[in-house]
């Protein structure tokens, strides 16, 4: 959420989309999951469960908000620069940007206009990524 607009950040622009990531060990391919750590196949909770056990979390820190409608969520403009800062003292500061701008291009109609209502709340963000620059080539294709 930190790298979108801070307000009406759709829930269809949060789900995960795994970036496959070369390991620096053996330099094989494996996919990182929305923490940023490899995927494990056997976990407990579906990505869905996930996703809403994460928001519940953010919420009640007050981290991020719903909109009076509950369809969308705001975050505060520190709490974004707040987390950029953690994510850059994590070294996941190169990730997320990529994540971001691929969960966008996904949620962008590319070819069927005909739902100027999607087109219209996903232009701030849209805006907003021509500011970042990706790291891979694999996010500035996809």
């Amino acid at each position: 959420m930190s790298f979108f607009d801070h307000q009406g950040i759709p829930k269809s622009i949060l789900r995960p989309r795994h970036l496959p990531r070369l390991d620096a060990d053996n330099r094989s391919k494996q996919t990182l999951s929305d923490d940023g750590n490899t995927t494990d196949s056997s976990s407990e909770l579906s990505a869905d469960e996930e996703m809403e056990k994460d928001i519940i979390t953010l919420r009640n820190y007050s981290f991020v908000s719903k909109t009076p409608h509950g369809t969308m969520f705001k975050m505060h403009r520190l709490v974004q620069i707040a987390t950029r800062k953690w994510l850059k003292l994590h070294n996941k500061d190169i990730y997320w940007p990529e994540q971001s701008l691929l969960n966008l291009d996904k949620a962008l109609p590319h070819s069927n206009y005909a739902d100027w209502t999607e087109c219209r709340a996903l232009l701030p963000h849209a805006r907003l990524a021509f500011n970042l620059k990706p790291e891979t080539r694999d996010a500035s294709l996809s």
